[in-house]
């Protein structure tokens, strides 16, 4: 079956930092950007619909204004009240700091070094062991350099401001935290209360997947359950997977739009509907052989290479054509069309071709590569197509073939 990849990230470069952390997104469902929106009226309450949304697998959470507001905020505020009567933070912009030596800053590292080499042994998958292990190789390269008076200081206060640069910011804001306030729908943020209240009263119930929307299967399943609890649900979700059913829709129609075409312009051109279908036969096993391979070597169409059937087939009708002319001409049988030199022609023709879109297979952009990718393979299956199956089909004509008229003064030429 021919597959679809909705995904438009699966075009992009996958080595690219933003390409990466978006699909982390995407896999995090809680925070997918992927998410869907329902706008509740306001002479509605919404929690039925907030209730049947919750209870789907396919989702894992729904979340309305409401709950912002955090339940049991009693209890939770004396939580923090006690652990910020253990936990002093300084001021550090009223407290003045002094430089420590540089030998007891090397002495601070090699107890770090030690530190995060016994948490890194605690478990070699995780992602925290696997940062560990990275900062024991740093540090380490750096106390291998031996210390010198003056650029060595220099080295070291680098490394300090580079570990250290953030932490005053980092406690300045965790004391702040220890010292919060209740939270009522009155004092939420502006923006978060414009995001999720109209001005009218209605409601917005964002609605988060339980699936990773990085496989395609996945994003219907998430939409399609969203759609049957609430139709007019939007967002993300529902514009990524309603613009994969439009391009494979405008991708019906421009390749049914152009067999048509080619078609036409080949009875057009030769009043003779057998000879049509001639040139047309190979290309359409030509178009079902690269699909099946393009799906046995996992190459799905996407938004970048799924012009490459109606481009294929304009390619393509070249070669066919061609050969049935070579035919009509009538100097040659059937048999010994492949000793011409149109044939020749064909092969170099199409071998150049093949070159030229096969060299986009090397491109570190997905999309371009799979284009490249599947119009390689298509035009070399175009022209095997041509040139083993439409001699054998030519040879199956009980007619003589049509030579064309020759003028009044000169008959045509002998082709070699």
């Amino acid at each position: 079956k021919v597959h679809f990849d909705a995904n438009p990230l699966h075009v992009r470069d996958p080595s690219t930092e933003s390409v990466q952390a978006f699909e982390d997104l995407i896999a995090d469902g809680s925070g997918s950007p992927w998410n869907v929106s329902v706008i509740i009226p306001p002479e509605e309450s919404g929690e039925d619909l907030v209730r049947v949304l919750r209870g789907l697998p396919e989702i894992e959470s729904a979340l309305t204004i409401h709950d912002f507001v955090p339940s049991g905020q009693d209890e939770k505020l004396a939580v923090v009240q006690d652990i910020s009567l253990f936990l002093f933070l300084a001021d550090d912009r009223k407290t003045p700091r002094t430089p420590a030596p540089a030998q007891a800053t090397r002495n601070a590292l090699h107890r770090l070094r030690d530190a995060s080499a016994a948490l890194s042994k605690q478990s070699n998958d995780s992602p925290l062991a696997v940062s560990a292990a990275a900062l024991v190789a740093a540090v380490d390269q750096f106390l291998a350099i031996p210390y010198v008076p003056g650029s060595g200081d220099v080295a070291i206060g680098r490394v300090e401001r580079s570990l250290l640069a953030n932490l005053p910011s980092q406690l300045r804001r965790l004391d702040r935290m220890l010292r919060p306030t209740g939270i009522t729908l009155d004092n939420l943020p502006g923006a978060l209360v414009d995001r999720m209240v109209g001005m009218d009263g209605r409601l917005r119930v964002e609605i988060y997947p339980a699936l990773d929307l990085n496989e395609d299967a996945a994003l219907g399943e998430f939409v399609d359950a969203v759609r049957k609890a609430a139709p007019k649900a939007t967002g993300g979700a529902v514009s990524v997977y309603e613009s994969k059913l439009e391009v494979v829709r405008a991708f019906r129609e421009a390749f049914a739009m152009a067999v048509v075409a080619i078609a036409a312009l080949l009875f057009a051109m030769w009043r003779v509907p057998t000879d049509a279908a001639l040139a047309m036969i190979p290309l359409a096993l030509a178009a079902l052989f690269t699909t099946a391979l393009a799906h046995l070597f996992g190459i799905p169409f996407n938004y970048a290479n799924v012009i490459v059937l109606p481009l294929l087939f304009g390619l393509g009708v070249n070669s066919g054509i061609h050969l049935v002319e070579r035919w009509r001409l009538g100097d040659t049988p059937p048999e010994h069309i492949l000793s011409t030199s149109t044939a020749k022609a064909v092969v170099y023709s199409s071998l150049n071709t093949v070159g030229s879109f096969g060299t986009l297979a090397f491109t570190s952009h997905r999309g371009m590569a799979s284009m490249g990718q599947l119009l390689a393979l298509g035009v070399s299956l175009t022209v095997r197509c041509n040139l083993l199956i439409l001699p054998a089909l030519i040879a199956q004509q009980p007619r003589d073939p049509i030579p064309p008229s020759p003028g009044p003064s000169q008959a045509p030429p002998p082709m070699p």
